[in-house]
């Protein structure tokens, strides 16, 4: 599901508020351990079917296992139905579809927390290749769909939006232009080789409170990885007035994270989470230093010689 465009604040005068501000912003309450009950229903429309019978689960479950920690499992409410025939032509109708599956699913008594709906798309030309509720309970995903394009759309069901991109010249934050989408998280593009980014980890829960360090003064930080374990907290949260600025230091661990490296920052719109935007500083995004000369705000990134980095904040 394509999130609508949002104009973002000028980063300058929001930064400049930084100076003020001396308490610490909490993030959302970490979530529980949840087991989440996903049934798959295969469609079939009157004049095109199905070619295989897909699994979309298969990839995903391992792959949020991982990103969470283990606080996150999603797993089969039984084997997937179908195909199922529709009895009308192919059609890129997503309310009939759904009514569909809870009808066939009602039918089958199966016991269900969100449902996933598979179709092939030649003859029903949807726009899009995967849609989901936002956040909810129902994804919509055509025959053929990626792995890591699955992985997405059960994002949005998280309430996770597109991940953004802010093109800084000169690593200052009062000159950025919004960009296309960001390429740090399976929400922005990345493919699920890659894990989601330290705000959106935030935003499930998953990235608990002892886990991140908010700066409300001037200091060396250090900063552990992402992924994978080692010293140091994962995110470091610096409020800019009523927004907020994430810094992560990303590392290959395991099947994440495999061609992501290096610090990187992000812009959250107040306590939006789920629509933080990825900053570059030129053409790439990992940052090594960052500027607001209006507010007299520099970031400094240091190695320490292990996995983990030195973020110098000077305000």
């Amino acid at each position: 599901m394509r999130s609508p465009a949002r104009t973002l604040p000028a980063l300058g005068a929001v930064a400049a508020l930084v100076l003020t501000v001396l308490a610490v912003l909490a993030p959302p309450a970490t979530a529980a351990t949840v087991q989440r009950r996903v049934a798959v229903v295969l469609f079939d429309f009157a004049d095109s079917k199905l070619r295989s019978v897909p699994d979309p689960l298969g990839d995903a479950a391992g792959w949020f296992d991982a990103v969470s920690g283990g606080r996150y499992h999603l797993v089969p409410a039984g084997a997937p139905i179908g195909p199922v025939p529709l009895g009308f032509p192919a059609a890129c109708d997503t309310d009939r579809m759904g009514a569909a599956a809870r009808a066939v699913l009602a039918a089958h008594a199966v016991d269900y927390d969100a449902v996933t709906m598979v179709f092939a798309n030649g003859e029903a030309r949807c726009p899009w290749s995967g849609l989901a509720s936002m956040p909810g309970r129902y994804t919509w995903i055509t025959e053929g769909l990626s792995p890591g394009g699955v992985v997405h759309e059960f994002g949005h069901n998280l309430g996770l939006t597109h991940q953004r991109l802010l093109r800084c010249r000169y690593g200052d934050l009062g000159d950025c232009t919004a960009s296309d989408e960001g390429t740090r998280s399976p929400m922005g593009g990345a493919g699920d080789d890659t894990g989601l980014s330290a705000p959106e980890l935030i935003h499930t829960g998953w990235l608990t409170p002892q886990e991140q360090v908010t700066v409300v003064r001037p200091g060396h930080y250090r900063l552990g990885p992402l992924y994978g374990g080692g010293p140091g907290p994962r995110a470091l949260v610096i409020p800019l007035g009523r927004d907020r600025l994430v810094l992560e230091n990303r590392r290959p661990a395991g099947r994440l994270d495999g061609r992501v490296r290096g610090v990187h920052a992000y812009l959250v719109p107040g306590n939006a989470f789920h629509r933080s935007a990825l900053i570059t500083t030129g053409r790439s995004a990992p940052i090594t230093r960052l500027t607001d000369r209006a507010a007299g705000l520099t970031i400094t990134v240091g190695e320490t010689g292990d996995a983990s980095v030195t973020v110098s904040v000077v305000l």
